[in-house]
């Protein structure tokens, strides 16, 4: 009987704690007040952008020079970067962004620009793994985390600058950026290009082969239903010479007598 009663003061304690976890772990904004910052939270956008922008020979972006000024032998340098923006951030939500690379940043509405934030993602030479996290900034339930998002930056491919990779732009070792770090060696990816290259040459070179072939085919073809047409087309071209001639030697002969 005792150990009964031990068992369901035991239980009894077990759902108390979970009841009372329940609703410390429950928002403390009403219902309406959630649907809006749930809805709030799922307007929040990230990306990125990736431009030409004319540098000193520092590396510090001048944007009042133009692309046009940065020439050989002139203190600017052409350079690709990369902007990311976070867009949609009202006074009712804050974010937090972290990277991998050691970003820890928060915003509210009023370090913004009309809701939108933007900030350097560097000079394209590595992979930058972000997360953006919305929180409430509702005085209810203020710190209440409502969304989380992850992106990614990616990184110049020094392979797609190789000659054969003009053929093969799409291909996996040829693509322009890349958001995965490849797995392969050097000399892997090296022999993949060239082997991706060699086809698409013997491809294109078929196609051409094909391509005149074709024609042949089609002007032997021609030949064969229109024949007769070009064999009387070609006699009457043949005796019209030949009256031709015999009309200007009979002229010559008549102005001689």
């Amino acid at each position: 009987m005792k150990m009964l009663k031990k068992i369901v003061l035991c239980c009894f304690t077990l759902l108390f704690c979970f009841t009372i976890q329940n609703v410390s772990a429950a928002s403390t904004c009403n219902y309406d007040e959630q649907v809006e910052l749930n809805n709030l939270s799922s307007t929040v956008k990230t990306g990125y952008e990736i431009k030409r922008v004319v540098t000193d020979m520092e590396g510090n972006v001048l944007p009042d020079v133009k692309e046009e000024e940065a020439v050989e032998d002139s203190p600017y340098v052409l350079s690709t970067r990369i902007r990311v923006y976070v867009l949609n951030i009202t006074d009712d939500i804050y974010i937090k962004i972290t990277s991998d690379k050691g970003l820890e940043k928060t915003y509210h509405y009023s370090d913004t620009t009309n809701g939108e934030i933007s900030f350097s993602g560097g000079d394209l030479t590595e992979i930058i793994n972000y997360q953006v996290t919305v929180y409430s900034n509702k005085n209810n339930c203020n710190g209440e985390l409502y969304r989380t998002i992850d992106f990614v930056t990616p990184m110049k491919n020094m392979y797609s600058s190789f000659s054969d990779c003009e053929a093969i732009p799409n291909y996996e070792y040829c693509q322009h950026y890349i958001t995965a770090p490849f797995l392969a060696t050097d000399s892997e990816i090296q022999k993949g290009i060239d082997k991706e290259y060699q086809k698409v040459r013997q491809q294109k070179q078929e196609e051409e082969e094909k391509k005149e072939k074709t024609f042949f085919e089609k002007l032997q073809d021609f030949y064969n239903k229109n024949k007769i047409i070009l064999y009387s087309l070609f006699g009457i071209v043949v005796i019209a010479g030949v009256l031709t001639t015999i009309v200007i030697l009979k002229k010559r002969r008549s102005r001689i007598l």
